[in-house]
């Protein structure tokens, strides 16, 4: 009689563990997603830092070989990314560079943004 009382004890205990373990794998799963998320967009980050600076060291190089640049404003860009240099500002020998690129689908959302600011003395 008493082991009657006891048969469905087993079912339910069999129930609790499936349904714990199907959370444990939901976790498991939406915190995979969101680190391969993560680690997509420090990629972006990362390569817009790059050409950031690049492009300060192109700008660089264009005021050290004449003491000038060019224009005040320039971009370079090719499929990987873009990179807008300007001239935040110049007086005598002092010059200040901005320089912001921009890496991945801009369209999309998904992308990385880096900005330098570069203060240099000819």
């Amino acid at each position: 009689m008493f082991r009657n009382n006891q048969r469905g004890v087993s079912l339910i205990a069999a129930i609790f563990i499936v349904i714990f373990l199907a959370m444990m794998g939901v976790i498991l799963t939406v915190y995979t997603i969101s680190s391969a998320e993560e680690a997509g967009n420090e990629y972006l980050s990362t390569q817009a830092l790059f050409y950031a600076d690049t492009g300060i060291y192109n700008a660089l190089t264009d005021i050290t070989d004449d003491g000038t640049l060019d224009v005040t404003s320039y971009t370079f860009s090719d499929p990987a990314g873009t990179a807008t240099i300007t001239v935040a500002s110049h007086s005598g020998a002092i010059w200040v560079l901005d320089c912001t690129a921009t890496c991945g689908d801009t369209t999309g959302g998904k992308y990385g943004r880096r900005t330098i600011r570069v203060t240099f003395k000819n």
